[in-house]
């Protein structure tokens, strides 16, 4: 049977949900990004699909969540300035 996973962020950049993906594999949460935009525009730029999702299963949800914040505060205010620094 699979494993169940949720849904634990959403992102209007692929850039910023591959940031949070990344987070949370290296903290040892298996994570990964949904709704990526498919249509060829650059990962610094608005999904054109609404938000970009980070699931995981849902065992790890809580300490996701907690991680997440910790890493980029609880308004993911730090992924914003990660972003400007990468795409300048």
């Amino acid at each position: 049977m699979p494993t169940p996973y949720e849904t634990v962020a959403e992102f209007d950049t692929v850039l910023k949900a591959e940031l949070a993906c990344h987070a949370l594999l290296d903290a040892g949460i298996r994570a990964v990004v949904e709704d990526a935009n498919p249509s060829g525009l650059s990962w610094d730029t608005d999904s054109v699909f609404g938000s970009v999702k980070v699931r995981v299963p849902m065992s790890d949800a809580d300490r996701a969540v907690g991680v997440l914040e910790e890493t980029f505060g609880e308004d993911g205010e730090r992924l914003d300035e990660l972003q400007d620094r990468i795409t300048g």
